[in-house]
């Protein structure tokens, strides 16, 4: 009885079987805030915005909202504005 018990526990509790270490999606704010997260696309040079990203070369930090990025903020590829960005699924 102790070893089909001993097998049994090993079965279960092996991390190439185990659902929840390996299936489990993100829960809570992070879960939510990773589905809203959005990407902009320079009409004039192609460069990518990803909020998720942000772009810290220029001090926007990761998860900053592209109506969080400020007016002033230029494209660091070309230096375009805002204006020449358009929403793009990534």
């Amino acid at each position: 009885m102790r070893d089909s018990v001993r097998s049994l526990l090993t079965i279960q509790c092996s991390p190439f079987l185990s659902p929840l270490s390996y299936n489990r999606a993100p829960s809570g704010d992070s879960a939510s805030s990773l589905l809203t997260m959005k990407a902009y696309m320079c009409v004039i040079c192609g460069y990518v915005y990803e909020e998720e990203k942000g772009d810290p070369a220029s001090g926007i930090v990761a998860g900053t909202k592209w109506e969080d990025v400020p007016l002033s903020w230029r494209c660091p590829d070309c230096g375009a504005g805002k204006e020449d960005f358009e929403m793009v699924e990534v």
